[in-house]
């Protein structure tokens, strides 16, 4: 079984999007998992008619005041059976196709039930321009993240030991799947070249790379002891990157 967990806060228009998408996957979803931040849009009356129409997945959500993004997350991993595997799709994300739940759980079942399933996305930008991103290889986390978030299934029972850390309000999800790398063989971890998910390109962490990098350096230095010349060059060159795509317009 697969449980989406759904952080969401006045995006009632990306909500509906987020929860046609789940309807489609219906025979591998058995659970809906949606915190919500105390929206006033109308989004809890959605999810309480949802509910109610669409028996077929069990919808547990809940609408409170948060500390933000990560405090919500990590409220959702809480909700989470510990049975199955787990993805995050926020407001707005979408699977890729309507067979991309039964696909993976089909393919994990005939690999012993990996802990962790990496697939590939989709980037839309402004405009409708459309960017394949293929998955990279897990040793990429020193550098980033490998994968988008959303292209990650992980064990449910794993993933409940583990907690978005708030320090960091732009980095936390590399943090967390860094840590979750570290405690994983690589036999573990198991690649599909797939398309998981759509989303629109351009969150807050791209918008303030700047600071969401000064995050990452400090992260890599926590957890992997990185020396401060490597992680400034990996950080300089990262910076220097991203600036130069945007100057060419070409950012993705």
């Amino acid at each position: 079984m697969i449980e989406v967990v759904t952080v969401t806060f006045n995006n009632y228009a990306g909500l509906l999007a987020t929860a046609a998408s789940v309807l489609e996957q219906n025979r591998s979803i058995v659970r809906w998992i949606v915190v919500d931040g105390g929206s006033n849009d109308g989004s809890l009356e959605f999810l309480q008619a949802f509910s109610r129409k669409n028996p077929e997945i069990r919808v547990d959500y809940i609408s409170e005041p948060d500390s933000g993004l990560y405090d919500a997350m990590n409220k959702g991993i809480a909700r989470l059976s510990c049975d199955g595997y787990a993805i995050f799709m926020n407001a707005g994300d979408v699977f890729a196709d309507t067979g991309v739940c039964d696909y993976f759980l089909d393919r994990a079942k005939a690999n012993s039930m990996p802990a962790m399933l990496v697939g590939n996305s989709i980037r839309v930008k402004k405009g409708g321009k459309i960017y394949h991103k293929k998955s990279k290889p897990t040793k990429h986390i020193k550098i980033g993240m490998f994968c988008e978030h959303q292209a990650l299934f992980v064990r449910a029972n794993l993933l409940t030991r583990f907690n978005y850390d708030l320090r960091y309000s732009l980095s936390s999800d590399y943090d967390l799947i860094m840590r979750l790398v570290q405690s994983l063989d690589s036999t573990d971890i198991f690649y599909i070249d797939q398309d998981v998910c759509k989303f629109e390109h351009g969150g807050v962490s791209f918008s303030k790379r700047q600071d969401a990098l000064f995050e990452d350096m400090a992260i890599r230095h926590r957890v992997l002891a990185m020396s401060f010349g490597v992680n400034v060059l990996i950080g300089v060159a990262q910076f220097c990157n991203h600036n130069l795509k945007l100057l060419l317009g070409s950012a993705k």
